[in-house]
């Protein structure tokens, strides 16, 4: 029998949803290649950063990037940063480390669905 997904987790998903069409609608073109944005990828992943933290709604820690670099890829770090520096400057990487660990609770998902909805 399939669980039923808690509020919280309902939220998540719906904010995903709407901040992830934002991010591809920015960029346009991957970061990493010169491929269309087809995901919202991140510099700190969630299995780093954390799934439910505020990082993971970073709109400097997720950027466009195509299936090939950001799935297959596994995010092609070391090219993300060098090209995070190009496109918000020298001081990206200390503000986007140490990444903070704040949880998002169910007010922050909703705050997300709205701004980005």
């Amino acid at each position: 029998m399939k669980r039923k997904k808690s509020l919280r987790q309902r939220l998540h998903a719906k904010a995903w949803t709407s901040f992830s069409k934002f991010i591809r609608n920015r960029d346009k073109r991957c970061i990493t290649c010169p491929g269309l944005a087809e995901h919202a990828g991140h510099f700190h992943h969630g299995t780093v950063c954390g799934k439910y933290s505020k990082m993971y709604f970073n709109e400097k820690n997720a950027n466009g990037q195509c299936l090939k670099c950001n799935y297959f890829g596994s995010g092609k770090t070391s090219i993300y940063a060098m090209k995070l520096v190009k496109k918000y400057g020298p001081d990206i990487l200390e503000e986007l480390n140490p990444y903070p660990r704040e949880e998002l609770k169910s007010e922050d998902l909703l705050a997300i669905i709205e701004k980005y909805a």
